[in-house]
C-alpha cells in the first residue's frame, strides 16, 4: 500500500539521512521524495510503499527522531487508474432495449432513458472505458457525448 509521509523537522545535518535509515531498515520502497528548507524548518514529503499497516507505524518511528516536529502518514490512493465517464447516446431508439441490457452487464449505471437518448455513467480503468466506447460505436450512434 502506498503512503504519503508529511514531515516537519528542525533543520540539522543528516536529518534526512536518518529518516531514510528508518525507511531502509523497514525495507520500504520510496517512489518520490522532496524537501524544502525555510529558515530553521525542514518540510519533507515522501511517497513510499509501506504495506497495509506500515504507514502509521513508520510515521511513529520517524516522530521519535530528534528534531522532528510532526510526522503524518496519509494513505495514497491512485485515482488516475480509475476513470468515470458520463455518456449520452442519441438516436438509437430501434435497438435501445438490447443496448440497455448490454450496458448494465458491463457495469454501467444508466441514469436516464428517453425515446431519443440514453444517459449513463461508466467507471473503471482506461481499458474498460475504451471497451465501453468501442461497444457503443458498434451501435452506430448519431451522436455520442462523454465527459
Amino acid at each position: 500500500m502506498n503512503w504519503i509521509y508529511l514531515v516537519k523537522a528542525d533543520y540539522y545535518p543528516r536529518v534526512q539521512s536518518r529518516i531514510f535509515q528508518i525507511l531502509d531498515k523497514q525495507m520500504v520502497t520510496v517512489s518520490y521524495f522532496t524537501s524544502v528548507k525555510t529558515g530553521s524548518e525542514l518540510r519533507l514529503r515522501i511517497d513510499a510503499d509501506a504495506g497495509l499497516c506500515g504507514g502509521p507505524r513508520l510515521a511513529a518511528l520517524i516522530l521519535r527522531l530528534e528534531g522532528i516536529r510532526s510526522a503524518r502518514a496519509i494513505e495514497h490512493v491512485d485515482r488516475t487508474a480509475e476513470l468515470t465517464r458520463r455518456f449520452q447516446i442519441a438516436n438509437i431508439v430501434s435497438e435501445q432495449s438490447g443496448l440497455l441490457d448490454l450496458l448494465r452487464a458491463m457495469g454501467a449505471n444508466v441514469t436516464l432513458v428517453t425515446p431519443t437518448h440514453i444517459d449513463f455513467e461508466g467507471a473503471g480503468g482506461s481499458g474498460e472505458i475504451e471497451e465501453i466506447i468501442e461497444v457503443l460505436r458498434s451501435y452506430r450512434p448519431i451522436e455520442m457525448l462523454f465527459s
